[in-house]
């Protein structure tokens, strides 16, 4: 209460509301009530000591501040310097040291190299010794049964090897398998399990073995054959092969063309 009753008091006290509005500026605005600067006035061994402890207003550009300065000196120089010698350390370390690893290096490189070389060389010689044992058997057998089919050792069987005449010229016309006589001399092991006779009583058993009996037959129809060699291209149907019954076939192996 003091302090407001000695500024009501004080004429020299501008900021007083107390007073009656004295004047106005141009915008209509009372002097009285417009801030004219701080409210409290230091004595000059006030202002002296804010002035001498007080922190002094940097202006320029940032690393020009004492604050970057000392973290710079202070913080990346050592971090700085200590990564540069670390690295002068290890690098120096190295140069030492790599001239004595080299040549153990080249030595078990080399090592290395001729024991694959070995290794590889030996399998091949496996693999080609394997091949040669299997070629060198082969015509040996081959060569024995050759002599011994030539000179009459062994006899030839007349089996697979032995080329026989279709029936379909000569069973065309049957009203049946069972009534082609072609059909019936053909031989039919029920062990073959053949889908198309499977639960008839075409097929019968062979005790003793059906391999000697299979033999291979030809087929060829005969009309069309406009080619020397007996090849057909084209075909004239329906003029010709109208049915099964008008469809002509070789009758005799020999017959063909360039036979």
């Amino acid at each position: 209460a003091g302090l407001y009753q000695s500024r009501e008091d004080n004429s020299a006290f501008a900021f007083n509301y107390s007073k009656a509005a004295a004047a106005s500026d141009a915008t209509g605005q009372s002097i009285d009530q417009c801030h004219l600067g701080p409210n409290t006035k230091l004595s000059s061994n006030a202002a002296s000591r804010s002035s001498a402890f007080g922190t002094k207003v940097h202006s320029g550009k940032v690393y020009k501040s004492p604050l970057f300065l000392w973290m710079v000196a202070l913080i990346v120089t050592p971090i700085f310097v200590t990564t540069i010698v670390i690295s002068a350390v290890v690098l120096r370390q190295i140069s030492n040291e790599l001239p004595s690893l080299i040549l153990p290096v080249k030595e078990e490189y080399l090592a290395l190299r001729e024991s694959y070389r070995f290794t590889k060389t030996e399998i091949l010689a496996i693999r080609v010794s394997g091949v040669a044992e299997r070629a060198a058997r082969d015509t040996h057998l081959l060569t024995r049964f050759s002599s011994w089919l030539y000179f009459g050792g062994m006899g030839m069987s007349g089996s697979f090897t032995e080329l026989l005449q279709g029936g379909a010229e000569e069973c065309k016309t049957a009203p049946s398998d069972s009534e082609c006589q072609w059909a019936k001399d053909m031989h039919c092991d029920c062990a073959w399990n053949d889908f198309y006779v499977r639960g008839t009583d075409t097929c019968r058993a062979y005790p003793s073995g059906s391999r000697r009996l299979q033999k291979l037959y030809f087929e060829g129809q005969s009309q069309d054959t406009s080619w020397p060699d007996g090849s057909r291209y084209s075909t004239s149907f329906p003029e010709v092969a109208t049915s099964p019954n008008t469809t002509a076939w070789w009758h005799n192996i020999s017959a063909l063309p360039r036979s």
